[in-house]
């Protein structure tokens, strides 16, 4: 199926794609796992503080979008999202049967895949580090923000926050960045 994601009526690739892995194209599903996943995964990573139950979400948001998913693209906001109110929603739920309410745990990753340069390693430590002086709430922000690129508005949508707290929340956590970083 060829669709013209450039033709001003605001739908993209990623809002096709949900729509159309939610009516049972593999392909879709598959170019949207490869576009989307680590989005999903950073945005999980940031609730739950932990890569394995992150990787958990990934492969639960992207089997619900196969099996029961309804988008419709343009109505339900973006699709992308929309796939992170999902990752939300199952991290929410891992909390909750854990007996957590929020993401209180120091981060900590997985950094023993030799893929990764030592550099890459200190850096990701250096950013863990960083990332323990902010809330729950400042973390997912900054994550949703810098990495999956999301607008305030895009962001106050999948945290279910108004706009003008997503933009407080952000700039609250830059500044805790910068004296956490000694700058």
């Amino acid at each position: 199926m060829t669709h013209n994601f450039n033709s001003g009526n605001g739908v993209g690739e990623i809002d096709v794609l949900v729509a159309d892995a939610a009516r049972g194209d593999y392909h879709a599903l598959e170019r949207l796992y490869e576009l989307m996943r680590k989005d999903v995964f950073a945005f999980a990573y940031s609730m739950l503080g932990h890569s394995d139950k992150a990787e958990d979400v990934v492969a639960e948001v992207f089997v619900r979008i196969w099996q029961r998913s309804s988008f419709t693209p343009g109505r339900a906001g973006s699709g992308k999202t929309f796939l992170l109110k999902m990752a939300r929603n199952v991290s929410l739920e891992e909390l909750r049967v854990s007996g957590k309410t929020d993401f209180t745990d120091s981060l900590s990753s997985s950094y023993d895949e030799p893929s990764y340069s030592e550099r890459d390693i200190t850096d990701g430590l250096y950013i863990d580090e960083l990332m323990k002086c902010l809330s729950g709430n400042e973390c997912k922000i900054i994550v949703l923000y810098y990495y999956s690129q999301l607008t305030f508005k895009e962001i106050a949508d999948v945290l279910s926050l108004p706009k003008s707290t997503v933009k407080w929340r952000h700039d609250r956590a830059l500044d805790k960045l910068r004296a956490a970083a000694g700058m």
